[in-house]
């Protein structure tokens, strides 16, 4: 699973409606068909939801 953050609106298999700026996780599948379709951003975003390019840090970096 993949937490994402939904730049449109979305309505899962299920018939749950979610939001644009929603966080969610999707599977890999749904991901990928997520983001063919502009619902989901291609470009990961850091745990705060925040676009923070290639300088954000995470859990397993050696930089203090």
């Amino acid at each position: 699973m993949v937490y994402v953050k939904l730049e449109k609106d979305w309505t899962d298999s299920s018939g749950v409606s979610h939001g644009a700026g929603e966080m969610i996780d999707l599977d890999a599948g749904t991901l990928a068909k997520l983001q063919e379709e502009g619902v989901v951003a291609e470009e990961w975003i850091g745990p705060t939801g925040e676009k923070v390019g290639t300088n954000w840090i995470g859990p397993t970096s050696t930089q203090p």
